[in-house]
């Protein structure tokens, strides 16, 4: 962590802390919070560039299968998002996985329906990069 980005969270974390105990109605944690506030820190920490549970659409994923309904329409995969702190990155995907998830897959034309295991790609890891300019 750089000089700069502690002093930024130093400064926020007094600011905070004197905001609460200006605030004699409602008693601060020791984190410096109001029981129903989110701590600075885990909204900091939350937001970096990581692996988040994201709902991904199963049509988008197989575009070719749209003649099928998917049960579920829409899986959760762990995919890349969050904050680089420079608009000149973004979050990307440096290692990945395939995962199976199993689906109902109903053929509206024969009425029939069956137990299928689609691919979807879930990424491990992330990292920053910069955005290429064409």
């Amino acid at each position: 962590m750089s000089l700069s980005t502690f002093l930024m969270l130093l400064v926020a974390l007094v600011l905070v802390q004197a905001s609460c105990s200006q605030q004699e109605d409602e008693p601060c944690d020791d984190a410096g919070s109001r029981e129903q506030d989110v701590p600075f820190l885990e909204v900091y920490r939350s937001s970096f560039c990581q692996p988040f549970l994201m709902t991904v659409d199963v049509y988008s994923e197989y575009p070719d299968e749209v003649s099928y309904i998917y049960k579920p329409a829409c899986v959760a995969v762990q995919r890349c998002g969050g904050c680089c702190g420079d608009k000149g990155q973004f979050c990307a995907p440096v290692e990945m996985e395939m995962v199976t998830i199993e689906l109902v897959k109903i053929s509206p034309s024969i009425k029939e329906s069956t137990m299928v295991k689609r691919d979807f790609l879930a990424h491990k890891q992330c990292e920053c990069r910069p955005v290429s300019i064409s």
